[in-house]
């Protein structure tokens, strides 16, 4: 402990640039993107150079939005498109709170997280310190002849390199017992729960934004979030090898500093041998040679008594040593165990649903942050329109570019979103076309649709292709009271418009023959 404090003291400078930038570096990953939208908004209002001075010299360049007969300036869709990124990230509500929570019901992982920065100083912090106790001596023979300070630094390098890499493995050791926990769970499941001719095998077609598995059982919804190879097994790599090198290093260490305290005792006992000799007891020649083999056997038998002593307390404080190395990668194995995700995306479905409890607040969280962005985003776009506003009034020859500055009452951030949001997802018209194509194939199997509106999209929502065929087929399965629409060939209707005959037939017999 005292070299790695006369180092730290001697590199100080060193030492902390390093400790500052990476505690910059983390904090700007956590609050990223609070910092990103506090960079944006800086950049923006910077007087004469900031972008907001620059965009607002172009007048002249004007797009047509996609997917709509809108007009804009260049400038504006160009700021509306930086904070348009910002505005999407926040576009959250309750259904994907829900969806969030259903992904980590559906792979058995609700209530984990992942491990918290300051679990990861913790961990670190106590293997770094375990590793110091065995590096110093490590170093002495991996820098043969290094001077004192030489040995220090590589003490600190090898204590380093020990502890990312056993940090590492144990973390992801305690991952992979967790993995090996669900599959082994899934197998279970299907064993007893399974049909005869059902195998062990998942849907490609699920993912998070496609929750198309709510009929399949549990060990199938399970199977469906999970990576695994192809036979479904459990795998031990990480495991193995984590544990190889915990063996290793304790092992190795413990040797190392046994041998080196046995070097230390031949060293000090040398030394003593040498410091007897070289003195002359003047008065030995006057003594009888008997008293003289006897006093030196005595002597001799007490200094090995007090090595063996020394040695014994050595070795046995190096074992105790080793032992409490073996249990700090035991706890990092355990908590590596108890946080983290085996999911395929239930770590993203954790951060999206963050440090909420219900539904209402993760709600509530991201109108208002979407409020401040679009207020934000709005303001912006106000001092940008006005500035060309004047320009325009100044210097424009074009009557088009002056009859749009005139009116900007339909060009503001939110329906720029909309617009955005209805390119990228679907809109209200697609959505009802296809869930009319979806009915008729259920009319078409002789089946019937309960009569009720139907709830269009909700057009400020994005949804890819595969989100909305999902939450029609809900609809439709809610109104049908069925499983989903099976597609049947000729053949299939026919015998099965022949058998309905048949069974209408014998009823109206029976009917007949009551009366």
């Amino acid at each position: 402990m005292d070299s790695l404090l006369s180092v730290a003291h001697e590199y100080r400078i060193l030492v902390g640039a390093v400790v500052l930038t990476m505690l910059l570096i983390f904090g700007m990953k956590i609050w990223w993107d609070k910092v990103s939208l506090f960079l944006l908004n800086f950049y923006y209002r910077i007087p004469v150079i900031g972008k907001l001075a620059r965009l607002s010299s172009d007048y002249t360049s004007r797009n047509k939005l996609k997917n709509s007969d809108s007009v804009w300036l260049a400038s504006e869709e160009t700021l509306c498109m930086d904070y348009l990124i910002h505005y999407q990230l926040a576009d959250k509500d309750g259904d994907h709170f829900d969806k969030c929570a259903n992904y980590l019901r559906k792979v058995d992982e609700t209530g984990r997280s992942n491990l918290h920065f300051l679990g990861w100083i913790l961990i670190a912090g106590m293997v770094f310190i375990e590793a110091m106790g065995f590096s110093y001596v490590l170093s002495g023979f991996t820098i043969p002849g290094a001077s004192e300070d030489l040995q220090k630094v590589g003490a600190l390098g090898i204590a380093l390199l020990v502890s990312v890499l056993l940090v590492a493995f144990t973390h992801y050791s305690g991952h992979e017992l967790h993995y090996n926990n669900l599959i082994k769970k899934v197998r279970s499941m299907w064993s007893k729960n399974a049909a005869q001719d059902e195998n062990l095998e998942h849907d490609n077609k699920v993912d998070f934004d496609r929750d198309v598995d709510e009929d399949q059982p549990q060990w199938r919804q399970m199977l469906n979030r999970l990576p695994h190879n192809a036979n479904v097994t459990p795998k031990y790599t990480i495991t193995i090898g984590a544990v190889a090198l915990i063996v290793m290093v304790a092992v190795g260490a413990t040797y190392v500093r046994g041998k080196s305290l046995e070097q230390e005792s031949a060293g000090a006992h040398l030394g003593g041998a040498s410091s007897t000799s070289a003195y002359e007891d003047p008065y030995a020649n006057n003594l009888p040679q008997d008293l003289v083999d006897e006093a030196s056997i005595a002597d001799r038998n007490a200094e090995e008594a007090v090595e063996d002593a020394y040695k014994s307390a050595g070795w046995g404080t190096f074992i105790v040593l080793a032992v409490i190395f073996v249990f700090i990668q035991l706890l990092g194995i355990i908590i590596g165990f108890k946080t983290g995700f085996s999911g395929k995306q239930s770590s993203e479905a954790r951060k999206d649903m963050g440090k909420f409890k219900t539904k209402r607040e993760f709600d509530g969280f991201y109108y208002r942050k979407k409020q401040s962005i679009s207020r934000a985003a709005q303001k912006n776009l106000t001092e940008l329109q006005q500035r060309l506003s004047r320009k325009v009034s100044d210097n424009a020859t074009d009557k088009e570019v002056v009859a749009m500055m005139s009116d900007v009452s339909d060009r503001n951030f939110l329906a720029y979103a909309e617009i955005e949001q209805d390119k990228e997802g679907l809109t209200n018209k697609r959505d009802l076309a296809r869930l009319t194509e979806l009915r008729e194939s259920a009319v078409v199997t002789g089946r019937k649709i309960e009569s009720g509106p139907i709830e269009s999209a909700n057009e400020d929502r994005q949804e890819t292709p595969e989100q909305m065929e999902a939450r029609i087929r809900k609809e439709i399965q809610a109104r049908m009271k069925i499983q989903p629409v099976i597609k049947e060939t000729e053949e299939d209707m026919i015998a099965r418009i022949e058998a309905e005959e048949r069974i209408n037939v014998e009823e109206e017999r029976k009917q007949e023959t009551a009366v």
